[in-house]
Parts: structure tokens; C-alpha cells; sequence
């Protein structure tokens, strides 16, 4: 008797490196537990956003920093699962099942090494909150309070989102 294949949707942005990871982590659980799963990812999924609900297949995992993906799937009546940052608040996880990268301990590791190595003036490069990046304004905040609970002066720089057209604007705007 035959199972049924299930059909996992992935909707990443191939184009990030860690998008790029997830996927390839997703494909490396389906050759090691030899999963009954079809996988299908959308080339350009955004172009068709809208339309989502119509090709989800039986599970989406999906990234959930992107805030237009998670509305997308927001009354869709398939299990999802999120991947993205981490969140200071509860209340900021979204609905469904979820993995998040922990950005205070990525933030804390960094920071203790370079306490350890004899840094004692510590700034943090982000990007403003009106970029949509989450994960920069939850790294911002853990920034902060690493730096206030060790008694030392951190210097924060909200940088700009860079594409081709403002790249140089960006670049004279950090040097300044």
C-alpha cells in the first residue's frame, strides 16, 4: 500500500545566505530520515504573493522576518512553521509553530569575545526600524542592554537599507 507524500512548501528568498542554510538544513533532514516529502520551492514567490493560498501544498515552512510572508499567511488553513529572530517580548512571536535564532546570545557571544579580548568601547551597527529587519532592532536592543548591565558607553549607528542607487550615499554617510 502506498503512503501519502506529504508536499512542503518552502518560502525562502534564495538570495540571503541564511535563507540559502535553511533550505539546504531542510534537505539534509529529508536525505538523512528519508521523509516521504515532496518539496516545493517557489522561484519567485513574491511576484505571486497575492495568490499564495492557492499552491501551499500540506505544510509551509516559511521565513518569518519577512513581515509580508507571515501576513500573507496569516488565515491559511495549513500547518506552518516559522523560521526568524528572536524576540525580547512574547507577545512578538507570531502564531504558529516557530524556530528562531537567538539574537541575544548571538549578540552576547560576540560581545564577550570581544571583552575578553581587551575591547572596552563597544559600538553596534544597525539598520532603523523602518527597515522591516526585526532581527537589527531586537540585536540593537540586546546590544543595549549588554552594554548598560556592564557598566560601559555603547555607541549605536542606524545605517540605511543599501541598494545600488544609494550604496554611495550610505557609504559617505558612515565615513562621516
Amino acid at each position: 500500500m502506498f503512503t501519502k507524500r506529504h508536499r512542503i512548501t518552502l518560502l525562502f528568498n534564495a538570495n540571503k545566505a541564511y535563507d540559502r542554510q535553511v533550505v539546504e538544513g531542510v534537505g539534509e533532514y529529508l536525505q538523512a530520515s528519508q521523509s516521504e516529502w515532496d518539496i516545493f520551492i517557489e522561484e519567485d514567490f513574491r511576484a505571486r504573493i497575492d495568490k499564495i493560498k492557492d499552491w501551499l501544498g500540506d505544510v509551509v515552512i516559511a521565513d518569518f522576518d519577512d513581515k509580508q510572508i507571515e501576513q500573507a499567511l496569516a488565515d491559511v488553513d495549513v500547518p506552518i512553521v516559522g523560521v526568524g529572530g528572536s524576540y525580547h517580548l512574547a507577545e512578538s512571536y507570531p502564531p504558529v509553530h516557530y524556530i528562531a535564532t537567538d539574537n541575544y546570545a548571538l549578540v552576547e557571544s560576540a560581545f564577550l569575545h570581544l571583552k575578553e579580548k581587551g575591547v572596552n568601547r563597544f559600538s553596534f551597527y544597525g539598520l532603523p526600524e523602518s527597515s522591516g529587519k526585526r532581527w537589527a532592532t531586537e540585536r540593537e536592543y540586546a546590544f543595549r542592554q549588554l552594554v548598560a548591565e556592564e557598566k560601559y558607553r555603547g555607541v549605536v549607528y542606524q545605517g540605511l537599507e543599501t541598494a545600488p542607487e544609494n550604496w554611495q550615499h550610505a557609504q559617505n554617510r558612515l565615513a562621516d
